[in-house]
């Protein structure tokens, strides 16, 4: 599920700034000298004799670090940071953050999204070039900060789908290189570049979901009075589940399959106020609350690496609160109760 967050994040990177497709992206810039970034968890300002204003640079600046993650196996911690002023990927042991040393060397716009892949051997990232918003994806072997482009054709956007840690070396990814459109569903190898069609998106289908095995189960398709339907996959035809009105739309669809593929977990606010995290027996089609609260609908969630299943849910009314669904976690929770959000596990 939390894999699944990987796609809403590309998604949001993407139509956040605009999306339509371009020119293709060009490949990461040569390298370049950096400096490791300040440790100092505080920014230094310079006094000035007038008070009155925030310099641009406070507000609209670059952090001295963002989005950590750590490695699968625990030991390395991946963030973003700048290289000569340009956001990239820095990693470095998870100890010894004074020794963590870029992998990237963009020196246009700056990298907004990275992440791990299933094994500790390569770090995906998305980048488009000059604002074209044709994101292409990128393997980068975090030893030698070897880069490879998994997109290979131009003019394409691909946004990442799922990883398993039952096929590390693998990634589904959405591409819309048939149809500027709609977007196919492919199986990629992070180490080659070589990519086998899953899905051929003639229905016009929206989201998927896929389970640990990399196999499609589960998308939506809008429909004509502006809801959506959730369909399965059976065999090779698309069944329908059930219908989501246009009310609920946006706060309504399925997030992930859990490991034995019996449980689908979905935001879900039909016949609600708010939007509550829900999980459906997909034997059965019965479906009990996870989480909910209020005033405010379902936002994020911490997932059991291995089950997928749910740990904790966020729900964001004046700020962000976690609701914790194991107490395994309520100790960690409770120590980032505030403005801090967590990001990975």
């Amino acid at each position: 599920m939390i894999r699944e967050t990987y796609f809403i994040a590309a998604v949001s990177l993407a139509c956040t700034l605009g999306c339509t497709p371009s020119a293709g992206p060009a490949a990461p810039e040569p390298a370049a000298t950096a400096e490791p970034p300040s440790t100092s968890a505080a920014v230094q300002f310079q006094a000035r004799p007038d008070t009155t204003l925030i310099p641009r640079s406070v507000l609209l600046g670059n952090p001295e670090r963002e989005s950590p993650a750590l490695s699968p196996d625990g030991q390395t911690l991946l963030f973003l940071a700048p290289v000569k002023g340009v956001l990239n990927v820095w990693v470095g042991p998870v100890d010894r953050l004074d020794e963590a040393r870029p992998i990237t060397q963009d020196a246009r716009r700056g990298i907004r999204l990275a992440f791990w892949s299933a094994s500790d051997d390569r770090v995906l990232y998305m980048q488009d070039r000059d604002g074209d918003e044709n994101w292409r994806l990128y393997a980068v072997d975090p030893a030698t900060a070897k880069t490879t482009d998994l997109t290979v054709l131009p003019n394409v956007r691909a946004l990442p789908v799922n990883i398993s840690d039952d096929r590390p070396h693998e990634l589904v990814v959405a591409m819309n290189d048939r149809d500027p459109a709609w977007y196919d569903l492919y199986n990629v190898d992070i180490r080659t570049a070589k990519r086998r069609l899953l899905v051929k998106n003639d229905q016009q289908l929206n989201r998927f979901v896929v389970d640990d095995d990399l196999r499609p189960r589960f998308a939506d398709r809008s429909t004509a009075d502006g809801g959506l339907d959730l369909l399965a996959l059976k065999g090779k035809r698309w069944q329908p589940v059930f219908a989501v009105e246009l009310a609920d739309e946006q706060t309504t669809h399925a997030l992930g399959i859990d490991v034995a593929g019996t449980t689908l977990y979905l935001t879900d606010s039909r016949g609600r106020e708010t939007a509550a995290l829900v999980a459906r027996d997909l034997k059965i089609g019965k479906e009990r609350v996870l989480a909910e609260h209020p005033k405010a609908g379902f936002a994020a969630v911490i997932e059991d690496r291995r089950t997928h299943r749910p740990l904790a849910a966020a729900f964001t009314h004046l700020r962000q609160e976690w609701q914790a669904l194991d107490p395994t976690v309520e100790p960690d929770l409770a120590a980032l109760r505030g403005p801090p959000t967590a990001t990975s596990r």
